[in-house]
């Protein structure tokens, strides 16, 4: 196993980035698959807004212990 639970593919090494871009790109493709475009990208663009809110919260949090 890799890092977040991930099963190691033989031959294939991922690092932590590549693996949260792929489960990103896999969740993307679920839900166009699954569900109207419209509810998909809502889902989408929530998903978006609660990650940048967090990185916001994050990067002051930085800027302080400068």
């Amino acid at each position: 196993m890799s890092g977040l639970g991930q099963k190691a593919i033989p031959g294939i090494s991922m690092n932590d980035y590549s693996i949260g871009a792929l489960e990103a790109l896999s969740w993307v493709l679920a839900l166009l698959t699954r569900e109207d475009p419209t509810i998909a990208r809502q889902e989408i663009q929530e998903a978006v807004d609660r990650v940048t809110g967090g990185i916001a919260i994050n990067f002051r949090r930085k800027l302080e212990l400068l």
